[in-house]
């Protein structure tokens, strides 16, 4: 899918291009898109959004787990920390501000994920993650409404924002979390990407007279970077929008790239190599130094680890989180009670309550080292009646990784990958892949899985012992195969379900002992187009051919009867126009073919005229006892049943419309049937047509028969063609 990007910035009053709070950051070959809205009351606020902006494009944010947005934000301060202007020569009150507050901004990121589908129906999955006010919009095409995340009414904006601090002290893992949203975007779709000014002022919309949400984003969306600053100075004249830096990224998707500002959106969902491989050095730092609390910050999420084969279990990922919580939580008292004049009573029972989690742990030395300055007992009082007595300390536990190779997790991926797709080749493939390696024995797979993949080799057994059936053509071989695996057929090709469904049919008759359904199985083989992939046992041959003498002697020749009714001593103009009428609607049900009056009219006085002299070669072909017979008759039926079920036939009003009874229509179908099957045996069987075989056998051309015709149809020559 393709992208073009719209940037639309204009600054407050007071500020100008260098001093402007927003910030905006695109990268559409990796399909990330983030705008930021630096608060104003705090100082460098306009660096720090630039600074998340980038970073975010650097190294996406990609879940909003408390632990893994801490990462991702520690990251951003450290890198934040060295970019910040010298605040030597800086006056006091300003060098405080900053140590003490920092700077603060909220964030909006938008981020493809996975694509699917081709050309116009080409889809992108895309998360959308916000921290704070600023806002993103989506206008699905033609819908009559725009989507609105994170906030949804104008009193949301009256509220102080979340913004993500550039401090680490002012951060609060379970405070400052994100909101996400994920929507599949089309092409025809447009994201807005704006900060507050002009989210609010979208969503306000709704308040003004004669507009809504959905034309402000078209008003948006048709400004340019050069109309911008003029529109957005006529709304806050107007009062519409208030007096701040003002951003909006439009994004409109398409197909295909129009011009040369369209650009291939792509994806991300995963860190770069070299991130994840910085993490994991990191980690596994904080592992050596049992430093619990950076731990869970650095393993996050998890999935980085799980990419560079480390791993965490459960158990020690949930302690580590409760010693991080516990040490922040402690961490908080200390700062708020530590100058005041009673600061050992009020942290004493915050430290109770976390003892147990914290007393031996490495990462609250510095805590304990404190509480111990202040006269606060580290270990709780024996006595349980005694004031903020709690529960006895529990041993830190060293904590453990387990390391992986890449080969090992290769193995590992494709076998999960396999069994998610619920492909047997794919799971007997990779359980094999896996089973031949040195590292079966440290890959557990459960009970289930282990049932899964036992079953997924059966049935690929099974799928295989049929195509060795079905390449050997032999119908009873092929019959047999499909009954082992229970005629379970799902995992076959359609041509190799259809083939195996004609040789069981077959079977299940000659089972039975019923020559009736034999027969009917032997026509529905020589029907399909399978007819010379299925053979019959060559014990069975005598008994075939028995049931087709004895067919053969009871099959009426239906054809011969509808010449005699309708052909001798010659063929009727009404009728011939009925019989056109039918065989333009059989030839758009059977091949969607449709023709010309004219060549109407002469392949049906052909069909007629021919009728019996076909319906003799075939007798002729079926007596010989050479090859297969041809039975019409017994097709006859199906093809009547699926003409009749056509709704584009509409069988009742034709039979009405031409005045024909059921017989009738089944006698013209009939004539048809036998050409096709007639035709069909001679150019396969003897390598002629039609009119070759009739000259052959009746010793007749073109000119005799236009001769038949007059004699026999001397209304024919009243027709516009016949005299050209």
């Amino acid at each position: 899918m393709y992208a073009h990007v719209t940037r639309l910035q204009c600054w407050k009053s007071e500020h100008n291009d260098q001093t402007c709070e927003d910030a905006y950051g695109i990268s559409l070959g990796e399909g990330l898109l983030a705008v930021a809205d630096g608060v104003g009351t705090t100082l460098f606020s306009n660096v720090w959004a630039r600074h998340l902006v980038d970073h975010f494009l650097a190294v996406p944010l990609l879940s909003e787990d408390p632990f893994e947005v801490e990462w991702w934000l520690r990251v951003a301060q450290e890198q934040f920390q060295q970019s910040l202007p010298p605040l030597e020569g800086m006056p006091w009150n300003v060098k405080q501000k900053v140590q003490n507050e920092g700077s603060f901004s909220t964030l909006a990121t938008l981020r493809m994920l996975t694509a699917s589908g081709e050309g116009e129906h080409a889809s992108l999955q895309a998360q959308m993650m916000v921290f704070g006010d600023s806002c993103i919009f989506i206008h699905k095409a033609a819908a009559s409404t725009v989507l609105s995340f994170p906030l949804a009414q104008v009193s949301d904006f009256d509220q102080p924002p979340i913004s993500l601090p550039s401090k680490l002290s002012a951060f609060h893992r379970y405070f400052h979390r994100a909101q996400t949203y994920c929507i599949d975007l089309q092409a025809g779709d447009r994201v807005l990407l704006v900060t507050d000014a002009v989210a609010r002022w979208i969503i306000d919309a709704e308040n003004r007279v004669g507009e809504s949400a959905l034309s402000a984003f078209h008003a948006i969306a048709g400004q340019t970077a050069e109309s911008w600053p003029d529109f957005v100075a006529t709304c806050r004249k107007s009062g519409s929008m208030i007096d701040d830096d003002s951003t909006a990224i439009l994004l409109a998707l398409s197909a295909r790239a129009h011009d040369d500002s369209a650009t291939l959106l792509g994806a991300t969902m995963a860190h770069r190599p070299e991130v994840r491989a910085r993490r994991k050095g990191d980690f596994l730092q904080a592992v050596q130094d049992q430093n619990k609390e950076l731990a869970a910050i650095i393993f996050g999420d998890g999935l980085d680890m799980a990419q560079e084969g480390v791993f965490f279990s459960d158990d020690q990922k949930q302690r580590a989180r409760q010693v991080a919580d516990a040490l922040r939580e402690m961490l908080a008292v200390l700062r708020r009670e530590i100058n005041g004049p009673q600061a050992a009573q009020m942290i004493a029972p915050a430290w109770r309550q976390h003892e147990h989690l914290l007393l031996e742990e490495p990462c609250a030395a510095a805590v304990r080292k404190t509480l111990t300055r202040l006269g606060i007992p580290l270990e709780a009082p024996e006595d349980p009646n005694a004031v903020g007595w709690a529960l006895p300390p529990a041993t830190a536990v060293p904590m453990q990784v387990i390391i992986k190779d890449p080969a090992q997790l290769q193995l590992e991926h494709d076998l999960d990958e396999a069994l998610r797709s619920n492909d047997d080749m794919a799971i007997v493939e990779a359980s094999a892949a896996l089973q031949t390696s040195p590292y079966v024995d440290m890959v557990p797979i459960s009970r289930r899985d282990q049932e899964r993949i036992q079953q997924a080799a059966l049935r690929e057994q099974g799928r295989l012992n049929m195509q060795e059936a079905i390449a050997s053509q032999q119908i009873e071989q092929i019959a047999m195969a499909a009954d082992v695996i229970g005629r379970n057929l799902a995992s076959l090709s359609q041509d190799e379900r259809e083939i195996t469904a004609l040789a069981l049919r077959w079977m299940d008759a000659r089972r039975a002992l019923n020559d009736q359904a034999v027969l009917e199985a032997v026509e529905a083989i020589l029907a399909s187009p399978y007819r010379d992939t299925l053979l019959f046992p060559e014990q069975d041959k005598p008994y075939l051919a028995l049931l087709w003498q004895q067919r053969q002697q009871q099959v009426a020749t239906a054809t011969t009867r509808t010449a005699a009714q309708h052909h001798e001593p010659g063929i009727s103009e009404d009728w011939f126009r009925k019989v056109c009428a039918v065989k333009r609607i059989y030839l758009m049900h059977w091949i969607y073919q449709k023709i010309g009056d004219v060549e109407l009219e002469q392949s049906t006085l052909d069909d007629l005229l021919n009728a019996p002299l076909i319906q003799e070669g075939i007798r002729a072909v079926n007596s010989s006892g050479v090859g297969m017979p041809l039975l019409p008759e017994i097709l006859l039926p199906d093809i009547w049943q699926a003409f009749k079920g056509d709704p584009m036939v509409n069988y009742d009003h034709l039979l009405q419309e031409l005045e024909l009874s059921e017989g009738q229509l089944k006698d013209i179908l009939l004539i048809f049937l036998n050409r096709q099957l007639f035709e069909d045996y001679l150019l396969w069987e003897r390598s002629t047509q039609l009119d070759d075989w009739l000259r052959e056998a009746h010793g007749y051309d073109a000119d005799e028969f236009r001769q038949r015709l007059e004699r026999v149809c001397p209304w024919v020559t009243h027709l516009s063609w016949w005299k050209g």
